[in-house]
C-alpha cells in the first residue's frame, strides 16, 4: 500500500510508494513536486499549500478516503492526474508536465 502523510502545520502532504528507490525530484509547479526513481517511474508527490491548491479546509486533508495519482500520456502531452475523495467532497487536478516518465502503476491511498 502507498503511504500518505499530511502536516497541517505547514499545509503540505506527501504521497509515496511504500517501497521505492528515490533518485530525484522535479518541480511541476511552485506547489507540486514529483519524486522519481532512476528509471523515471513516479514514486511520490509532494504538495505545498495543499489546502489552497485543492480549495479545502486544512482539516479535511487530515483524513482522506481515497487519493489516486498517476502520470498519463495523451495526444496533447503528459499530465499528472490526481483525484482526492473526502467524506462529501471530491477534488481533481489535471496538470501538464513536460518531463518524460515511464507509465507505471498509479499511486493510490485508501482509508
Amino acid at each position: 500500500m502507498d503511504k500518505y502523510d499530511y502536516d497541517i502545520d505547514v499545509d503540505a502532504f506527501v504521497l509515496r510508494k511504500s517501497e521505492y528507490n528515490y533518485a530525484y525530484s522535479i518541480d511541476i509547479t511552485s506547489e507540486i513536486i514529483i519524486d522519481v526513481d532512476d528509471k523515471k517511474n513516479l514514486i511520490g508527490i509532494e504538495f505545498l499549500d495543499a489546502s489552497k491548491v485543492l480549495n479545502v479546509n486544512p482539516e479535511v486533508l487530515v483524513r482522506p478516503k481515497k487519493i489516486i495519482a498517476e502520470i498519463k500520456s495523451r495526444n496533447d502531452g503528459i499530465n499528472l492526474i490526481m483525484k482526492f475523495e473526502f467524506d462529501n467532497l471530491i477534488r481533481e487536478i489535471d496538470t501538464p508536465i513536460s518531463t518524460m516518465f515511464n507509465n507505471n502503476e498509479a499511486l493510490i491511498v485508501t482509508e
